[in-house]
């Protein structure tokens, strides 16, 4: 009986001992299993983000293909319509817009007076192979009287060459009177050209107008007020004492500017 009671607890000693075992290798192997899970996660993270970081440049460069594309097709459109546009002028009047030349004499910008009449020419040139008909210039007057310079004496100012032979070229002349109260300044004037009624280009050209009296007028205007001002300044030194000695300079300024006028 007792040799029995201790074959049971030999028994019970090596099962425990076989447990306590399984839990000690069961421990060892769990945190090396997470450290390989762990170690599995990143890898697959860092393969994601390299392959999300590949895809973004996949875009990138795809948007930037797709830009340089649609800014290649917006060339194309704008030289076509050029081209369009030659074509017009082509098949409408049989020359392009550049064969056509209207211009200034020797590149002159004519130099005009108040009040004084003065001739100013100019040359159309045919740079075309064929015959042009019925070549008329006219200046655009504007819809307002700021846009021309001078008198508007009559309803049109338009200059008719009936035949334009290849490769010729002929004066054409108007006569121009400066409007009263213009500065002293760079006017730029535009000019339409027309074969056989219809436009066929506007050209842009340079004329200089001189105000003298509208100068001397605007010097005189200066001074009076240089002089309103002084005089309000001695009625009350005491808020404005600090501008006389400037308006003093600038009345000095005023009358060397009167002399020169």
């Amino acid at each position: 009986m007792k040799v029995k009671s201790m074959s049971k607890g030999k028994e019970y000693m090596r099962r425990y001992i076989l447990g306590l075992l399984a839990v000690i290798i069961a421990a060892a192997l769990v945190p090396s299993g997470a450290v390989m899970a762990v170690q599995e996660d990143a890898g697959i993270s860092m393969q994601t983000d390299q392959e999300s970081g590949e895809d973004k440049k996949d875009e990138d460069k795809k948007e930037e293909d797709a830009k340089d594309d649609k800014d290649k097709e917006e060339d194309k459109k704008d030289d076509s319509k050029a081209d369009n546009k030659e074509k017009t002028k082509k098949e409408e009047f049989g020359i392009e817009e550049h064969e056509l030349k209207l211009s200034s004499k020797n590149k002159e910008v004519p130099v005009f007076k108040e009040g004084k009449k003065r001739k100013w020419v100019f040359t159309l040139t045919n740079n075309s192979d064929i015959e042009l008909k019925d070549v008329s210039v006219k200046p655009d007057l504007g819809e307002t009287e700021d846009t021309w310079p001078f008198e508007t004496n009559r309803q049109d100012y338009e200059k008719t060459v009936k035949k334009l032979s290849p490769r010729q070229t002929v004066d054409i002349t108007f006569m121009f009177t400066q409007r009263e109260n213009m500065e002293t300044k760079r006017q730029t004037l535009q000019f339409v050209v027309m074969i056989g009624g219809k436009e066929f280009k506007t050209q842009k050209v340079y004329a200089k107008t001189t105000g003298e009296m509208t100068s001397r007028m605007t010097v005189d205007l200066q001074m009076g007020m240089c002089l309103l001002m002084m005089e309000k300044v001695r009625n009350h030194p005491q808020f404005h004492a600090s501008l006389l000695p400037g308006l003093r300079r600038i009345r000095q300024r005023y009358r060397q500017e009167r002399i020169l006028h």
